[in-house]
């Protein structure tokens, strides 16, 4: 598991998708090449960085603190643009925001 930016960088200025540029993008690509070309990618992201939650776990529930709201979505826009820079367009995405009881 890895996020894209640097803990507490609210204003993103370290987000990079570096981390995906050895086995994800590649494989992506080749997909995408498999498809003859065109392949509708649609990406989910898994969770919130950790520290962007009440409960500071990107895997035991929680919820995104208020905030964030603007740095998360920025980090979507950011993560698209990354994407479409790398020749990898997306088609659509999701953001799960539920609220628990």
């Amino acid at each position: 598991m890895y996020d894209y930016l640097e803990a507490d960088d609210t204003d993103l200025p370290t987000f990079s998708v570096a981390p995906d540029e050895s086995h994800r993008l590649p494989f992506i690509r080749r997909a995408i090449d498999a498809a003859g070309g065109s392949l509708r990618i649609f990406a989910s992201p898994w969770s919130p960085p950790a520290w962007m939650k009440d409960n500071g776990d990107r895997l035991n529930g929680g919820r995104l603190l208020p905030n964030y709201h603007q740095s998360w979505a920025d980090y979507f826009v950011k993560f698209i643009e990354a994407y479409e820079a790398r020749g990898i367009p997306i088609w659509g995405l999701n953001a799960i925001l539920r609220r628990f009881p």
